[in-house]
């Protein structure tokens, strides 16, 4: 065996060891609560931080966000280019694809009752 307690065997003497029980137990012993570990880790800012809503799902997003990077324009300079329905420098196949992630009617629907839903609950708690 090849072990170090094995090597050290013999020249040692470990019954005459003297351990004083008490250092050993406070230094590693928990003597904390459990109720006391959940306070510590609990973040009161936590309640107030904004949820994140995901409104699409990850695959699409995923494959949305690959399209975008590969037309390397500004996101605000393409928002604009949809609202004024300019089609910019684009090809026909950056445009089609583009068109891939136009909501749906339903998703459209969606989102529009999130926010109508959202900003009801916002002015309730402003008001309040």
């Amino acid at each position: 065996d090849n072990s170090l307690w094995s090597m050290i065997k013999g020249s040692y003497d470990f019954e005459s060891l003297k351990v004083d029980q008490a250092e050993f137990e406070s230094l590693f012993t928990d003597t904390s609560k459990p109720g006391d570990k959940k306070k510590e880790t609990e973040k009161p800012a936590a309640s107030k931080q904004k949820k994140s809503v995901q409104v699409i799902d990850a695959k699409r997003g995923m494959n949305g966000g690959i399209i975008l990077a590969r037309l390397k324009i500004e996101f605000s300079a393409l928002a604009d280019m949809v609202a004024e329905m300019d089609s910019g420098n684009f090809d026909d196949t950056q445009l089609k694809a583009l068109r891939e992630f136009l909501p749906t009617k339903d998703e459209r629907a969606a989102i529009d009752q999130y926010i109508k839903q959202a900003s009801a609950t916002e002015e309730s708690l402003n008001a309040a």
